[in-house]
């Protein structure tokens, strides 16, 4: 299993696997992989690593100190690692493309300005990980922003359309479903910060966003579940999106954003 975790700040990005040819092997380029199960079809990967400092080094090919802080996860595509972070206790929005075969930083682009609000300590301003198609890169911050980018690190477009709040942060991460970006919400009540967190609320939505334009294509609202930090996952070869709140599971068309069916688990 090619697998990443990114500590807060300092931030650091590991190659795990030593040897020429490491990074010409499957892109990981989502969370948890290709189908959201964290499985991998590679063979042959180290199953253990050593990065500890006045410890030997094992099975780490190279590593690299960033500026930035964040929990998103970084992927894979071709010979490059992204990985989001932000600076400035959170406003300052970052992705950042790194050189898989040498760990060498390409760029470090700022893409967004976010307002901070107070959440959890236990999550961070750029948890989550970004998904990539092979030609360009989206990211979603702790505002709810998504971002498109070239691998150059140019920004497309930029959607803050969908408002969002959560006490706890934003945890989840968007996957592709064909022409669109889709991203869970599962927020809390600014008013009464019971809801949505300790007791269900009716505003957390499944939004999608047009990949090329970044215009909001259509929003799928739950019934009433508690916060959840859940990727979705594709059913259906892509026609349906499974997604799960705190307290509740349910897919959606991705073409019209139709809840489909719902089940509630207490």
């Amino acid at each position: 299993m090619r697998q990443f975790s990114t500590p807060s700040l300092p931030l650091f990005a590991l190659m795990l696997f030593a040897g020429p040819c490491s990074c010409l092997a499957e892109d990981w380029a989502r969370f948890r992989g290709a189908n959201g199960q964290g499985i991998s079809t590679e063979s042959n990967l180290p199953l253990f690593w050593n990065a500890v400092e006045g410890e030997p080094e094992k099975n780490i090919a190279w590593k690299v100190k960033l500026t930035t802080s964040g929990w998103s996860s970084p992927i894979v595509v071709g010979d490059s690692v992204f990985v989001t972070g932000t600076t400035e206790e959170g406003k300052k929005c970052h992705v950042i493309r790194v050189r898989c075969s040498d760990g060498r930083v390409l760029w470090d682009k700022e893409v967004h300005t976010q307002e901070t609000f107070k959440m959890r300590r236990a999550n961070s301003h750029a948890t989550p990980t970004p998904v990539s198609d092979g030609k360009r890169l989206y990211a979603v911050f702790f505002d709810g922003t998504a971002v498109a980018m070239d691998f150059k690190g140019e920004v497309l477009w930029k959607n803050a359309d969908f408002d969002f709040y959560s006490l706890h942060g934003l945890g989840a991460s968007p996957v592709l479903a064909g022409d669109l970006l889709i991203m869970p919400f599962d927020g809390s009540s600014r008013e009464e910060n019971t809801l949505g967190w300790k007791e269900p609320w009716d505003q957390a939505a499944l939004v999608a966003w047009d990949c090329s334009s970044g215009e909001l294509r259509w929003v799928g609202q739950r019934e009433s579940s508690r916060v959840g930090h859940v990727t979705p996952i594709l059913i259906e070869n892509g026609k349906r999106v499974v997604s799960a709140g705190g307290d509740r599971v349910q897919a959606f068309d991705t073409a019209t954003g139709e809840r489909i069916w719902s089940v509630y688990s207490q």
